[in-house]
């Protein structure tokens, strides 16, 4: 008699979806991907319009030593599939009214800018860059690289010394004063926090490690574009036998009892499988997918990460006042999070990023043009508050070349040849984001680690999460790992859930 072939369904083809997928493949689960949209991807997406191209989500690579093992795992080599070139300098920061600083991992150009805006500042640097590491080595191995299904996996003796030694319980720009005297240093040194939406007022000062990764393990870019990672994890999935469906979005996860038994599109087709995994928002799925429970009402009580109002720019000429990454820093910094963290808002002095993709991918536009992303962080949608973002984008576009002549690029306005403006509710429904916050739940201390949400539902067995509001969170890296983690366990735990 044959062994029967395990099945799995999985809900979504974020990067989180693809590498769950093709792992559970490759360990021998026939496995159906149903995607909502037309191409993988979630949001690592890719837009392409009359020889223009723009990664419409993350523009710049961090950490690839966890795409590394991802490949691995799938049996592949990262390097047959990728060539990656490393972006330094990593940041032009522009400071409003105050000279700018080239965050570089050339050290003797780092001393050469601290030391004129604040004598002194080299020596704090490398100290920071030393916590940084040291904050960096030990999250990693004790809190990202490990899965905590239990509580006391999570909280334990030993596991609060280290959170006392990453600085769990300090905040991060209060301890960066301790480094650097300057207002612009701390910002220059804490503005990463804004990747995974908190404020350096109230985020933990373990977020150094932000600051080492990208200074000391570099920011680096595919050729070709962030969305070439995406094509690549899809083209080794098909190849290890998973079966997309685009243009299919999930109406219903069905349940039957304690376990569910598969899932129906909106076209009323329905299919089962012994295991599902959804990489969709997880608010989402427990909101509309799955049948009315409490911690679906928990879940919308959570706190949530910032949306973003995104512009994106075919201009007609290259800048080079312009490096591949941008920051234009609010002179009231604290008060340009808590505008957007707090009350949901754009403040009227914003910060905002700037992604020049020809500097490192010439193929992105035409010949001596460019294809420019701007993002304003921006409040999630205030179910309680109407919003015009009509009114917001165009406050947020006026600031934006306000900044930009003040570096000398006046004339951008009359070079845009074409613009395509993306908002919070656009979010929400392309991706099916809750509040439209694009990083998922916030990262604070109580929506971390063991008190983020399970990667396993808590009555239906056989059902799985992957993704942003899994451990360990939102950002590619991170997401990588949640599906390294989701398909342990399910293989782990297949036999005793069937």
């Amino acid at each position: 008699m044959s062994k029967k072939i395990p099945t799995a369904i999985v809900i979504g083809s974020g990067i989180g979806g693809i590498a769950t997928a093709a792992r559970l493949s490759r360990r021998g689960f026939n496995v159906t991907v149903f995607e909502k949209n037309s191409k993988p991807g979630g949001r690592c997406n890719q837009m392409e319009r009359n020889g223009h191209s723009f990664d419409t989500g993350p523009t710049f690579l961090l950490l690839p030593d966890t795409y590394r093992q991802t490949f691995t795992d799938l049996g592949e080599v990262m390097e047959n599939h990728l060539k990656l070139y490393r972006v330094d300098p990593t940041y032009q920061v522009h400071f409003k009214n105050k000279k700018g600083l080239t965050l570089t991992s050339d050290l003797l150009e780092m001393q050469k800018q601290l030391e004129k805006i604040e004598p002194g500042s080299f020596n704090g640097y490398l100290r920071y860059l030393e916590e940084g590491d040291r904050h960096n080595r030990l999250s990693t191995k004790y809190i990202l690289e490990k899965p905590f299904y239990k509580f006391y996996e999570y909280i334990n003796p030993q596991n609060l010394l280290l959170l006392l030694r990453v600085k769990a319980l300090t905040r991060h720009y209060q301890n960066v004063s301790h480094f650097f005297k300057s207002d612009s240093l701390r910002a220059g040194f804490t503005f990463q926090d804004s990747y995974i939406s908190v404020s350096p007022y109230k985020a933990m000062a373990t977020f150094s490690m932000l600051q080492f990764t990208e200074l000391v393990e570099g920011v680096w870019m595919p050729k070709g574009g962030m969305y070439q990672v995406i094509k690549a994890l899809t083209n080794i999935a098909k190849k290890l036998k998973v079966e997309f469906h685009f243009n299919s979005p999930v109406e219903k996860i069905n349940c039957e009892g304690g376990k569910v038994t598969g899932v129906t599109l909106a076209n009323g087709k329905k299919y089962f499988a012994d295991v599902v995994v959804s990489n969709a928002d997880l608010p989402y799925v427990y909101n509309q997918l799955l049948p009315k429970s409490n911690e679906a009402k928990r879940l919308l009580d959570k706190k949530y990460s910032c949306s973003c109002l995104m512009f994106l720019w075919a201009v007609k000429k290259q800048y080079g006042q312009l490096s591949t990454h941008n920051l234009f820093l609010a002179g009231d910094y604290e008060k340009s999070f808590s505008a957007v963290l707090e009350d949901l808002n754009l403040p009227k002095d914003a910060s905002f990023y700037v992604h020049s993709a020809i500097q490192i991918n010439p193929q992105s536009a035409p010949k001596g043009q460019d294809s420019l992303v701007v993002i304003f962080p921006v409040g999630h949608i205030n179910n309680s508050k109407h919003q015009n973002w009509e009114s917001l984008q165009k406050a947020a576009k006026t600031l934006a070349f306000k900044r930009l002549a003040e570096i000398g690029i006046k004339d951008i306005e009359k070079q845009i040849k074409f613009e395509v403006k993306i908002n919070p509710d656009q979010w929400k429904d392309y991706y099916n984001l809750t509040n439209g916050s694009i990083l998922g739940l916030n990262h604070n201390f109580f929506q971390m680690g063991y008190f983020r949400p399970q990667n396993k539902h808590k009555k239906y067995k056989n059902l799985y999460f992957v993704g942003a509001d899994t451990h360990p969170g939102s950002g590619l890296p991170a997401v990588l790992l949640s599906a390294g983690h989701v398909t342990k366990r399910i293989l782990k735990e297949y036999q005793s859930i069937i």
